[in-house]
């Protein structure tokens, strides 16, 4: 989950420092409290799951949540 970003700004800032060409991030759950221009500039990439729509959202787990509820409901 990237609630605020923060974490993932200093682990980008600290991997670009260790000689990284690039950053590309990936979560499950993005909250994104602060928004998500902080990251312009900083990754390159920033992709999450539609769990919360947003314009980084690229993959679905619909299919994955529709699947767990006819497990649980058969």
């Amino acid at each position: 989950m990237i609630s605020t970003g923060t974490t993932i700004i200093e682990a980008a800032k600290f991997v670009k420092a260790q000689g990284a060409r690039s950053i590309h991030v990936g979560c499950i759950h993005g909250v994104f409290s602060m928004g998500l221009q902080q990251f312009s500039g900083i990754l390159d990439d920033l992709v999450c799951t539609d769990t919360i729509p947003t314009e980084v959202s690229k993959i679905t787990v619909a299919d994955l949540i529709s699947k767990a509820i006819k497990e649980v409901v058969n």
